[in-house]
């Protein structure tokens, strides 16, 4: 067994032994306030940061407990090789050929840069343990409580206060009470799988030889060797799974819709072959949207893979009404229509009518974003509302914040109750985040941390976002640096986040001169 392996064991066991009372402190007294956060991934981690950066006066005295149903910090960077059996949810939808596709520079927490030589676009291992260098330097482990689940959180209004009932590590039950919650589950969780008409029957005409599987149980390219796949989505997971089975499979066709929010229209991955949206199934086939068919033989094993994304769900927060019927403007208690929870302020701070907006909030639901400075923003201004909630604005004002974002949003043609909480381009993204710092700069009492103190300078610095809108470019520009064994240039003494931007500039002008003298070399793209 490694060392840091039983590092991380004996980190674990100690935490679940050292879980007092919710409401009790070491001296027996009750704490000023008691702060449950679920989930030790990007968005768990960010909002504990963003508690403890508040100056100590202010939080003198508050319990904050930090939930986590696994072992491990790092949400969806921790491996799970073997996952369970669907209908069995895996806690990630990591699967081992998982590298990150956008530069790393731009991923990171404030202040907080991946260690000199971290290649640009590095594998998933180096994410976890970029999680848990985080989670070791700010001695964050002490709040973290590890395999503790929560089953269910009920609001309780005369009370003003949380009931949480959690399972811990020898599967026993109890009842804790928390004065405010924070939902960091994680956007990577639940499934969203849609159906056809005749899939069912599909499935069970071919004796086990068709399967319909989602991308959360996807792991090995090879468990697909000699299948016919249909790979349904154009998004990072399915461009990948149609790249990684394509060498593979007997043949691999790739469904999806070519009209997209985002404005960078990607070029089909070569070698499938590109169909429209599904229709529908017959005993024998799949047929598309177009009226062409594929027809299944019972002798050929096919696979249909969905690369259809997750659903925005809490289960075990009764609050949170799943509609049927959809959410619109006058939806004021907390529902989510499966992509889309309303009403938030900001992608935050609860606005259910019952629920003050202190007393809720959720990390980490945006997506088309750099979600570690994001997640943190969100952090901070969750600490500032439960630190001192008079400077938030009435909740009528901040439901008129939320009705502009969301006709903002109608103005562009897009459909907030289905793209809410996605970012169609970097610039918004980062008005987004950045407007979160000046908020709370122009608003709240509450002290910042000291290298958000200078008003004059943004909370993410502008070569963030250009490092961004060239991902595509700077990593073709990084596959040939590679291929020519020319990388660690790129690399070397990049220690700081300056450093860091000054690599990518670099980086940025040789694969400049590089496709002006040599060409483009051919990258699958895929989305951010």
């Amino acid at each position: 067994m490694s060392t840091m392996g039983t590092i991380g064991r004996l980190s674990s066991l100690l935490s679940a032994l050292a879980f007092p009372s919710s409401k009790v402190q070491s001296d027996g007294s009750k704490p000023e306030k008691a702060i449950a956060i679920v989930g030790a991934g990007t968005g768990g981690i960010a909002a504990l940061k963003a508690l403890l950066d508040l100056p100590e006066d202010i939080r003198e005295g508050w319990q904050v407990d930090v939930l986590e149903q696994t072992a491990h910090v790092g949400g969806m960077w921790v491996p799970e090789p073997s996952p369970p059996s669907p209908p069995d949810l895996p806690n990630t939808p990591l699967y081992p050929a998982l590298q990150t596709n956008t530069p790393h520079p731009t991923m990171t927490y404030p202040n907080f840069p991946f260690p000199p030589m971290t290649p640009l676009f590095p594998p998933h291992d180096v994410l976890k343990k970029y999680h848990e260098d985080y989670v070791q330097h700010f001695n964050l482990t002490p709040y973290i409580r590890f395999n503790h689940t929560v089953l269910s959180a009920v609001y309780d209004s005369p009370s003003h206060q949380w009931s949480l009932t959690i399972r811990d590590p020898t599967n026993n039950t109890s009842q804790r009470r928390y004065d405010h919650l924070i939902v960091a589950k994680g956007n990577n969780r639940y499934p969203y799988s849609p159906t056809w008409p005749g899939q069912d029957e599909w499935i069970s005409s071919a004796n086990g030889q068709r399967q319909v599987l989602h991308s959360l149980w996807y792991r090995e390219p090879e468990k697909y060797t000699g299948h016919l796949i249909v790979v349904v989505g154009d998004g990072a997971s399915g461009r990948d799974m149609a790249v990684q089975t394509l060498p593979l499979a007997k043949e691999v066709y790739h469904s999806y819709d070519t009209k997209t929010l985002r404005p960078i229209v990607l070029a089909p991955v070569p070698g499938v072959t590109l169909k429209p949206r599904i229709s529908h199934f017959t005993r024998s086939s799949i047929v598309f949207v177009d009226g062409t068919t594929l027809d299944t033989p019972k002798d050929t094993k096919t696979t249909v893979l969905l690369g259809t994304g997750f659903a925005c769900l809490v289960p075990w927060l009764p609050q949170l009404a799943i509609s049927q019927n959809g959410v619109d403007s006058s939806t004021v208690d907390l529902t989510t229509n499966r992509r889309y929870i309303r009403p938030l302020f900001r992608h935050v701070l609860s606005l259910d009518v019952t629920i003050p907006p202190d007393r809720l909030a959720f990390v980490g639901l945006p997506w088309w974003i750099a979600n570690a400075p994001s997640d943190y923003a969100q952090g901070l201004l969750t600490a500032h509302a439960i630190a001192d909630p008079s400077w938030l604005p009435s909740k009528e004002e901040l439901i008129d914040d939320l009705n502009a974002q969301e006709n903002a949003l109608r103005v562009q043609g897009i459909d907030p109750y289905r793209y809410g909480h996605a970012f169609a381009s970097e610039v918004e993204s980062e008005a987004y985040v950045n407007g979160i710092i000046d908020l709370l700069r122009s608003r709240s009492p509450v002290r910042l941390p000291d290298f958000l103190a200078d008003k004059t300078v943004p909370y993410l610095a502008p070569w963030r976002r250009r490092a961004r809108e060239q991902t595509f470019f700077m990593r073709r520009g990084w596959i040939r640096a590679e291929e020519l064994g020319v990388e660690k240039q790129f690399l070397e003494g990049a220690e700081t986040e300056d450093k860091w931007a000054e690599k990518i500039r670099m980086l940025e002008e040789w694969t400049r001169e590089q496709e002006e003298g040599k060409g483009r070399i051919e990258v699958v793209e895929e989305p951010l």
